[in-house]
């Protein structure tokens, strides 16, 4: 807006400055998601979701290939053990269902199957129960768990899975396995990808407004 115009103290002209980039549409992740307050850096919480993508191979070949996996469910059970700050629920239902995931397909001697089936249906009851919640409308007029992981996309079936585990008889180990794959699917798709591209995105900005900043100054 300053182009040719002259400085009247230095008498040099005024170049013609480039426009700022405009911030991403959200606030920093660091802002709205309480638990980074316990990071050094979002950089940290960034690799750690990276290792999350990782999906679990169902017979596992190599265990080299669950090394970002296991690396990331490391360190969300030290953040979630030695500090006060509770992880959100999702990275909580995540964390649970993948150690019980990679308990059950890489012990040796394998797993007792009932350690499995209970492990497996606690993590998926109180996921499901947890992601309801949120979005639950009102403490006074509440809707059905049904209801509500519909509003969010899980599908039927794992609420099924979910009222069996909570009300009747346990269900299979095959059925908890499949639950909580798909739970998992669910939860790198709604939450992972969605922090991680907060996070690439606010890292892009700042990159870009270093580089005006240091054009600027050169």
């Amino acid at each position: 807006p300053f182009g040719g115009q002259t400085c009247l103290f230095t008498q040099k002209a005024i170049m013609p400055q480039p426009p700022l980039p405009t911030p991403p549409s959200r606030p920093p992740p660091f802002l709205i998601t309480s638990p980074l307050q316990l990071y050094r850096s979002p950089l940290t919480l960034l690799e750690v979701l990276r290792g999350l993508r990782v999906r679990m191979p169902c017979p596992v070949n190599s265990l080299d290939s669950l090394a970002p996996l296991v690396a990331s469910l490391r360190t969300l059970s030290g953040w979630s053990e030695f500090t006060q700050t509770r992880l959100p629920h999702a990275l909580q239902t995540f964390l649970a269902l993948s150690e019980t995931m990679v308990l059950d397909y890489t012990s040796s001697p394998p797993a007792p199957p009932q350690v499995l089936r209970s492990s497996y249906a606690m993590s998926i009851v109180r996921g499901v129960n947890g992601l309801a919640d949120a979005v639950q409308p009102s403490k006074l007029s509440k809707s059905s768990v049904s209801s509500l992981a519909g509003r969010l996309g899980l599908p039927g079936w794992i609420v099924d899975v979910r009222h069996d585990a909570s009300h009747n008889d346990l269900p299979s180990l095959d059925v908890l396995r499949l639950a909580a794959g798909h739970l998992l699917e669910f939860l790198r798709a709604q939450y992972v990808e969605v922090k991680i591209r907060e996070i690439e995105d606010w890292r892009s900005y700042v990159v870009e407004l270093c580089r005006l900043y240091r054009a600027r100054e050169g």
